[in-house]
């Protein structure tokens, strides 16, 4: 009459009975024993225990029959004070393990996966797959291992068969605008921004483990339910997301970018974080912007940048957790990164719920320190004193820019016909003929760049208090400010120049210097001209 499952974990000094959980085999003589009792079907406890039933005992069937032997248990563990558990484990004679969750659910959301991304996590070398089983009627991809099945797929064979393509029959994938309003009951939602380049790399560390493990320590420390959004495409989030930033930042939609040298070389990845930094600029949400230093780079250690992103970055309360790249995951120095970090996000959406503003009122009320926020106006007569000074700096900027490409150009014109020891020595002179030059492009780079980013800060700021009392553009004035910017950077011939650049450390070392200040210029000339377009 009874079923009895194990537990997948069997704990020291308990016998596997101890834990067992235990189902009725015939699942009408329930439901009649149910009605009884008084107890109708369409409470919650006697639903879902029957179709939990109904479920293990039809897997129980099929593994009667099935090709591959499978060991059924269900899996509860107790850890820190913390139960979690998983209704159904299927293990295969290769170790391979299937985790099954049962809800008697027709709409799933992310955080009904929590019990299997629990037991994946403890036993991820083996885990397989998790599927959830809900009352709905269609096959649902949550993530490349993490599925949504209908009752019926345990007895209807056309849902796993192919399609006349090839393709899955009604399979669904959710697209990111779904997982986003699917998972609008969690407290805090965390875009998570990084380069598949350095979670694949022997140093680059498991980013992927190190965010979702913040997302533990949220729940766990603070009892926050968060959503990460992992982009595993190396793409932008598309552009459904940034209109709906445009359109307004929530109160707890964050932006952590895990920062390394490659991800400051990726364009996708810099798009990411500049249209993130203007979404906040303009709703005064710039603390939910969390910046992850995962590997310093060279560039971010020293006082002068002539990288807008840079710049950015070092302006945000970001977090140096680069230590947790090397540490073991269970060691102390692993664990309290990861709490630094929960704690600082918890601090931020508790500073938000209690301060609880509409767009509208933003301008009227006091800032953190005390001060009234500036108006439109105040932000108008900032935008129009930095627009001249800004103009002026980024004109130097390109001054020392072609400057230093043209002594590069006439220094190098004497190499032709050398001896390879005539070269070597040459090229060492160049070097040190160029260092002025260099030092000088750098200081301009990054004087340009510390007053482009006040200008757009502002420029931000005053975009967002226009839309808010109806005045959609800005003044005449500004557009052309910005389209004469643009203008200027693009006539700029830096393709040829940046050629080159990337083929000086090639031919000596000695070049290495001039070769960064040119290439580093070049994309921040790109970036300011990209952006001032969009303004002109």
């Amino acid at each position: 009459l009874v079923s009895e499952l194990a537990n997948f974990h069997r704990p020291t000094k308990k016998s596997a009975r101890s834990t067992a959980k235990n189902y009725p085999a015939d699942i009408a003589l329930s439901a009649a024993a149910l009605a009884t009792s008084g107890r109708a079907m369409t409470e919650a406890g006697a639903r879902g225990g029957l179709m939990e039933a109904y479920v293990v005992q039809q897997v129980r069937a099929h593994l009667g029959w099935g090709s591959i032997d499978a060991n059924l248990t269900h899996w509860r563990e107790i850890r820190n004070g913390r139960a979690s558990e998983v209704d159904l484990i299927l293990e295969d004679g290769r170790g391979r393990i299937v985790a099954v969750e049962i809800k008697s659910a027709s709409s799933i959301t992310t955080s009904h996966f929590n019990g299997i991304r629990s037991f994946k996590k403890q036993y991820g070398d083996r885990f397989h797959r998790g599927f959830i089983i809900g009352t709905g009627e269609q096959v649902t991809v949550f993530d490349d291992d993490l599925w949504v099945l209908p009752m019926a797929a345990l007895s209807d064979l056309a849902m796993w068969e192919k399609s006349a393509d090839g393709s899955e029959a009604s399979v669904r994938t959710l697209d990111f605008m779904e997982e986003l309003a699917m998972s609008e009951v969690e407290e805090a939602k965390i875009f998570v921004s990084y380069t598949h380049q350095d979670q694949q790399s022997s140093i680059g560390g498991d980013i992927r483990k190190f965010a979702t493990d913040i997302i533990d320590a949220l729940e766990g420390l603070y009892g926050r339910t968060a959503r990460i959004f992992l982009d595993k495409n190396d793409i932008t989030w598309g552009d459904n997301l940034w209109n709906k930033l445009d359109q307004g930042l929530e109160s707890s939609t964050f932006f952590m970018p895990f920062v390394t040298p490659r991800y400051l070389k990726s364009d996708a990845c810099k798009t990411e974080f500049s249209r993130f930094s203007e979404a906040a600029q303009k709703n005064n949400a710039e603390q939910l912007l969390l910046p992850l230093i995962w590997i310093n780079p060279p560039a971010f250690r020293t006082d002068e940048q002539s990288d807008p992103i840079i710049q950015r970055i070092k302006s945000t309360s970001y977090l140096d957790v680069s230590d947790a790249r090397r540490a073991d995951p269970h060691s102390a120095e692993y664990v309290n990164k990861v709490e630094e970090v929960a704690a600082q996000l918890e601090k931020i959406i508790a500073a938000r719920e209690s301060v609880s503003l509409s767009p509208k009122t933003k301008a009227e009320t006091e800032s953190t320190d005390g001060e009234l926020e500036p108006g439109l106006d105040e932000f108008m007569v900032e935008v129009e004193r930095l627009m001249p000074l800004t103009e002026t700096a980024i004109q130097e900027f390109m001054n020392d820019f072609v400057d230093l490409g043209t002594k590069f150009q006439s220094e190098t014109m004497i190499l032709q016909s050398q001896s390879p020891q005539q070269l070597r020595a040459t090229l060492t002179l160049v070097g040190n003929r160029l260092a002025e030059s260099n030092k000088r492009l750098s200081k301009s780079a990054s004087e340009a760049t510390r007053l482009w980013d006040l200008l757009m800060t502002t420029l931000n700021r005053a975009a967002s208090l226009s839309t808010d009392i109806g005045a959609h553009e800005m003044t005449k004035d500004v557009a052309d400010g910005m389209r004469g910017i643009a203008d200027e950077i693009g006539e700029l011939d830096t393709l040829e120049l940046e050629g080159i650049a990337q083929q000086m450390p090639k031919l000596s070392s000695k070049l290495v210097p001039t070769s960064k200040s040119i290439l580093s210029a070049v994309k921040t000339l790109r970036i300011m001209e990209e952006a001032a377009r969009k303004w002109g």
